[in-house]
């Protein structure tokens, strides 16, 4: 009686909870393999360059993939292809982990298509995860659920480390049982999702009674699922398939051409490639440029901990004031006095400065990054169509392709100016502030049937 009663807020918990556990294992397993990379070095015939090489198959393949997996997940049932995403990968790091753990057999040409496989694999998660939240969850809590949501990413990527260091460090076993341990823990997770998970309150198939007729009756007139709650104060219950015509699938050109989409993709590209830079040559330069030593763990986890924080709150103020983008302008502006700061202080005497000065940085470029590809993304799916075209999962890929894609292509150029980083680092996000707005105008113009554009 209890489950039957609270079925739809049960379901509800279920989707957010399956699809975070799932994604924080995917960035452990991407954390866990970047932890292993000395042993690599030490144990197997790799070098800097091989290393870059199957990290730029993956990165390529990533981002390809969530153009292509964006516009699958608008067409295909999600949770199978989010099912065979994830066993790509499980594939991929497995055979990876034998091949070249167990046998010592070290090679590019087995490497790179592993590598392409895994990317391919993992784009699937994002795009179709973002969907399924967009379906059980209305606009208004968005900023705040989402927020919550994406903080499994600093949570994966903790998970991943703390697995590689107790492996390699405490246990001394080999590196392979880093990526093994991450396969069968996204294995099991996988089971759970394809036998508990609804990628919406349709798949589930509730059915309107009582104060949700009205809702019922809004969804007919093709309303969007996501907000029938804002008329009956519940979580979504909605008719079955037969009584409702599904939307149709956007096509891809088509989402491109959705007001904001293009000019929304500049701006996470200007801010993941300022955070994919830092992930991979901060390290680096707080050590050679800048001359700390047994500090940088430290000082990594400053801005770690800044990117949780900051998709959390952003995502909650960009509720409250029910402005998003006024939010992302704010938070990139602040961005921009921080990284300028830290362009000038080059001394290793400023500790205390130092990691106060990357929390806030994490804080308010992670904020603005998390808001475009999650809330904000969800926001222009279900707000252009009024609810008879689907096209969530499309303009999601999109705009996190591009951001992945422009992050991929700014990685070779970064040693050459790494001395200067976080002066280039700022100027990016200042183009990002400069942008939002026009974004935002551009996204309102043709309909402003929601404020939260």
């Amino acid at each position: 009686m209890f489950f039957k009663r609270n079925r739809p807020i049960i379901l509800q918990i279920s989707a957010f909870t399956i699809t975070a556990l799932i994604y924080s294992m995917l960035h452990a397993s991407r954390t866990a393999w970047a932890y292993s990379k000395p042993t690599l070095i030490e144990e197997l015939d790799y070098n800097d360059t091989t290393l870059g090489w199957l990290d730029c198959a993956f990165l390529s393949a990533y981002g390809i993939g969530l153009f292509l997996n964006g516009w699958l997940g608008d067409r295909l049932k999600l949770k199978i292809l989010l099912s065979l995403g994830v066993l790509l990968t499980i594939f991929a790091i497995t055979a990876f982990s034998l091949i070249e753990g167990a046998m010592h057999f070290s090679t590019l040409f087995l490497g790179i298509p592993l590598f392409m496989l895994n990317g391919i694999g993992q784009s699937t998660a994002f795009p179709g995860f973002m969907t399924i939240l967009s379906n059980w969850f209305p606009a208004k809590q968005r900023g705040l659920i989402f927020g919550i949501w994406m903080a499994n990413i600093n949570l994966g990527n903790i998970i991943g480390q703390q697995l590689g260091k107790a492996v390699i460090d405490v246990f001394h076993m080999d590196w392979l049982f880093t990526l093994i341990i991450c396969a069968s823990v996204l294995t099991v997770l996988t089971l759970i999702m394809m036998q508990c998970l609804y990628a919406s309150p349709f798949d589930a198939g509730l059915t309107p009674h009582g104060a949700q007729q009205q809702s019922f009756k809004k969804l007919k007139e093709g309303g969007s699922v996501a907000d029938i709650d804002e008329i009956s104060g519940q979580v979504p219950s909605v008719p079955s398939l037969d009584d409702v015509s599904q939307p149709r699938p956007i096509g891809f050109w088509e989402a491109w051409k959705i007001p904001g989409v293009i000019l929304y993709s500049v701006v996470f590209t200007c801010a993941k490639a300022s955070i994919t830079a830092m992930l991979f040559w901060l390290p680096s330069y707080l050590k050679i440029d800048v001359g700390f030593q047994s500090e940088t763990a430290e000082l990594l986890a400053c801005m770690e901990l800044g990117q949780l924080f900051g998709i959390i709150g952003l995502g909650y103020i960009s509720d409250r004031i029910g402005n998003r983008s006024l939010a992302i302008t704010g938070s990139l502006s602040f961005a921009v006095i921080i990284f300028f700061a830290l362009s000038l202080i080059k001394s290793s005497e400023h500790v205390l400065t130092y990691m106060l000065l990357l929390f806030l940085g994490g804080l308010f470029v992670g904020g603005p990054s998390g808001l475009i590809v999650g809330a904000l993304s969800a926001d222009l799916g279900s707000k252009n169509g009024n609810g008879k075209v689907k096209s969530t999962s499309t303009i999601t890929g999109i705009i996190d392709g591009c951001g992945t894609v422009g992050s991929a292509v700014l990685q070779p150029l970064i040693p050459f100016f790494r001395e200067y980083s976080f002066a280039v680092y700022t100027v990016f996000l200042v183009i990002g502030t400069i942008v939002t707005p026009l974004a935002s105008r551009q996204a309102a113009g043709k309909k402003s049937s929601s404020h939260f554009e």
